[in-house]
């Protein structure tokens, strides 16, 4: 309460008991103990306890994470305070069953649990205790942890100490289990396991967990120590790092063995056998397309010219094999190539038009067009200029324009 004294001045006034006074500055657990009668040597006792379980959680933890996780989750929440039938005070966690205070009590307890009273009564392995509470654990040589025990108990170490007796206790069969759990989270995901743990794949995933073969990565999938996420996630990933890299393998090959180009003075390509980055011309007097025969003949001073076997100077060319060369069309080859055809059509009003509407149509450039009447005017003759990709393009425009009304021929023009 507060009082004022006799100059005005406000002072605060507390009254307590001894108890109260534990309970206030030291919390419920100092009040329990002096009720019992323990002494600061029993407090040094409870505090060295407590260090001797911070060591078991480092040693059972995984990661530093998860020790980090387990010390702040036990030390730092709320808890409980429950009886042994001998009267000792066990404190837990908030939300702590039967099973964490076995544990608690010691490993082979835990480990041999078959049934719990709580205040004389019999109840389940998962009810919450309750300050107060008087708890009995009933063992049996025969009894053996559950897996299902993992989805109730609340402290870290029942978990540590369940988890450590599957690992010890069934690794045959763990294996067996993680195998298929493994093998079924792979399958949800598209993937086979058979793919994802092949050797090189592995090492990244035993390396993580500080392993030495699969066999422990999944025994410890089986016993609940590493889940079929985080095995699966670093072997998707290394599959994913090895993929990589063989596809970059893959195109370094390709281009190491892949002929040399040689280019003309507009970026058209061929390859010039057993040369690279050869100075080539395309010769004007037949004007070859990607998709015709062609060779090559070495010129003096200019580099190789390409010329079409059908090329109207072929004969006399090739007569002369010491300036022959093997050459070919560069693949992927996506530059454009002059062409020249001729029409010859009947005479009609917008005969020309169609011809260019039909051109515009398949998205070809006109450069060169020169019309004239031939027959006493009812025929005209017609040279048009423009480029295409390759000799099939080219088919395709002749093809095109021969459906034309009045059209009756279109050929390509080796030479002006």
């Amino acid at each position: 309460t507060t009082l004022f004294s006799d100059l005005g001045m406000p002072f605060e006034v507390q009254i307590r008991t001894w108890e109260m006074h534990r309970t206030a500055e030291y919390g419920i657990a100092a009040h329990w103990m002096y009720k019992e009668g323990r002494t600061r040597q029993d407090e040094l006792d409870t505090k060295l306890a407590w260090l001797r379980q911070l060591v078991d959680y480092d040693s059972d933890a995984n990661s530093t994470k998860e020790y980090v996780d387990n010390v702040r989750h036990d030390f730092f929440s709320d808890y409980v305070f429950v009886l042994t039938p001998n009267g000792e005070i066990i404190d837990l966690p908030l939300g702590s069953t039967p099973v964490d205070f076995a544990y608690r009590i010691h490993s082979n307890v835990g480990n041999h649990t078959q049934h719990a009273k709580v205040n004389g009564a019999l109840v389940k392995l998962d009810c919450k205790l309750k300050t107060h509470d008087v708890v009995e654990i009933i063992t049996n040589p025969q009894a053996a942890p559950s897996r299902d025990w993992l989805n109730f108990v609340k402290t870290s170490q029942a978990k540590a100490k369940i988890k450590q007796w599957f690992k010890k206790a069934n690794r045959e069969e763990n294996i067996v289990r993680g195998k298929e759990m493994l093998a079924d989270a792979a399958r949800r995901q598209g993937q086979k396991l058979a793919d994802l743990t092949k050797a090189e794949l592995c090492k990244p995933l035993l390396k993580r967990f500080s392993m030495n073969e699969m066999d422990d990565i999944y025994a410890a999938i089986g016993y609940g120590g590493i889940t079929t996420g985080q095995a699966l996630h670093k072997l998707m990933e290394a599959r994913r790092k090895v993929q990589r890299e063989e596809e970059l393998a893959r195109k370094l090959e390709e281009q190491e063995h892949a002929p040399a180009k040689s280019f003309d003075a507009n970026g058209r390509a061929v390859i010039v056998k057993g040369e690279a980055n050869m100075v080539v011309r395309f010769a004007q007097c037949c004007s070859p397309l990607p998709g015709d025969e062609i060779f090559g003949y070495i010129t003096r001073g200019r580099g190789v010219s390409i010329h079409s076997r059908n090329c109207p100077n072929a004969a006399a060319l090739l007569a002369d094999a010491d300036r022959i060369i093997d050459v070919s069309w560069a693949d992927g080859e996506s530059a454009k190539f002059p062409v020249t055809i001729h029409i010859v059509a009947s005479e009609r009003v917008g005969l020309l038009m169609d011809i260019s509407q039909m051109l515009m149509n398949m998205k070809i450039n006109i450069n060169l067009v020169n019309a004239k009447p031939v027959e006493d005017g009812t025929m005209i003759e017609a040279t048009m200029g423009f480029q295409v990709q390759n000799a099939e393009h080219l088919d395709s425009i002749i093809k095109n324009l021969m459906k034309i009304n009045g059209v009756k021929s279109v050929s390509r023009v080796r030479s002006v």
